[in-house]
């Protein structure tokens, strides 16, 4: 799209970094760029006010700003962690576990919609079952681990980002479990159908996401003064296997 527009593109990452962040927001703005598309670290966004003062168009992506008001073009975690539970409730798993964190919008986003889908349901999440401290694939490999060793095992996990997947795949082959315990991760993963079982994902789009926050950019350096609003983009289930295989 930029291409298209004649627009030229500055790239850089935050490495979830609020100071690194706010660095290479005052870089670009000091090398006169028109506007940013942004995907900002967890936490409180207002450190972006003083730009938006400036006139300044910014569009964020994957995560909602906390602190300020600007449009972001966002996937819909809870819709699609919803769809998640309910694939494996239809395929007749009650005992659910989850991985994940609490550290981003769109991770509480995704475990509000776990739990909406349990109730959806008539199920309960089980606390011990429940991992809000896995945040890497090591983390995941450990929680799994502990998962499949305890007195009443889940029968299906959700790994709610894809690096937490990987550490749940490495886990379940570890134990010789992964043609007897379902999972099904959010993020798609290169080789997802090349693994034993193909893993079953949420995925999001993100050549959509980055096409719709662009446009919504070009439309605001095109007319400073118009009301640009956000998107919430649906997710799409990709069944694999992983998520397919059924409770004992």
């Amino acid at each position: 799209m930029a291409r298209a527009t004649g627009s030229f593109v500055l790239t850089a990452s935050t490495d979830e970094d609020h100071q690194r962040m706010g660095r290479l927001v005052d870089e670009f703005s000091g090398r006169g760029v028109d506007g940013l598309l942004l995907a900002p670290p967890p936490g409180d966004q207002a450190r972006l006010a003083a730009h938006l003062r400036r006139g300044m168009p910014l569009v964020l992506v994957d995560r909602p700003a906390e602190g300020i008001d600007v449009p972001a073009v966002l996937s819909d975690n809870a819709g699609g962690m919803r769809a998640a539970v309910r694939h494996l409730a239809r395929h007749g798993h009650r005992r659910i576990a989850y991985l994940g964190d609490l550290r981003s919008t769109p991770m509480r986003q995704r475990y509000e919609g776990f739990l909406a889908g349990l109730a959806e349901h008539g199920l309960a999440p089980e606390p011990e079952a429940v991992r809000h401290d896995t945040e890497n694939e090591a983390e995941a490999i450990a929680a799994v681990a502990r998962l499949l060793a305890g007195p009443e095992p889940p029968t299906a996990i959700i790994a709610a980002r894809n690096t937490l997947s990987f550490g749940a795949v490495r886990a379940l082959r570890r134990a010789g479990a992964h043609h007897r315990v379902a999972l099904l991760g959010f993020d798609d993963i290169d080789l997802a159908d090349e693994l034993d079982p193909g893993l079953t994902v949420v995925a999001q789009d993100p050549r959509e996401i980055g096409g719709v926050a662009a446009g919504i950019l070009l439309d605001l350096l095109a007319d400073p003064a118009a009301r640009a609003t956000g998107r919430l983009l649906p997710t799409r289930l990709i069944p694999r296997g992983s998520a397919e295989i059924r409770p004992a």
